[in-house]
C-alpha cells in the first residue's frame, strides 16, 4: 500500500534551500529515514535521502544547491532530482556515481507531501 505523507510546509522550502524532513512526519514505518527537501532554481521540490552515500555527509548542513542539482560540498558529488549522482570535471564532463534515493513528491494545499510504501 501506498500513501501520500505530509513531511513540511510549502513555504518552509524556499529556491536554493535545503531543509530536514522531520522523522515524525514519516510516521512509524518509516522514521528511520533521514530525508532533506530542496528546490531548484525553477521552484520545482524534491525530496531524497539526507545522506551523500560517497561518505555520509548530511545534506542539509554540507550542501548546496545550483540550479536544479543538490552538491554535497565534502566532494562536490551532485545529485539531479531523479537521484541520478555525478562528479563534474573542469571541462564540464559529468562521470555518473551512486545515486541516492530520490521520492516521489508533490505539492499539495500548501504543503510538501512524498509518497511512501507501506
Amino acid at each position: 500500500m501506498t500513501a501520500w505523507t505530509r513531511v513540511l510546509r510549502s513555504g518552509d522550502v524556499h529556491n536554493n534551500n535545503i531543509v530536514s524532513v522531520p522523522n515524525a512526519e514519516l510516521g512509524p514505518s518509516a522514521s528511520h529515514l533521514e530525508l532533506v527537501a530542496w528546490r531548484g532554481d525553477d521552484g520545482v521540490v524534491a525530496v531524497t535521502d539526507a545522506r551523500c552515500p560517497h561518505e555520509f555527509t548530511h545534506l542539509a548542513g554540507q550542501g548546496v544547491v545550483e540550479g536544479c542539482e543538490l552538491i554535497c560540498l565534502a566532494h562536490f558529488w551532485r545529485f539531479d532530482r531523479a537521484g541520478n549522482s555525478f562528479l563534474q570535471g573542469s571541462g564540464g564532463y559529468r562521470e555518473p556515481m551512486v545515486p541516492i534515493e530520490s521520492y516521489p513528491c508533490r505539492e499539495s494545499d500548501g504543503w510538501v507531501e512524498i509518497l511512501l510504501s507501506q
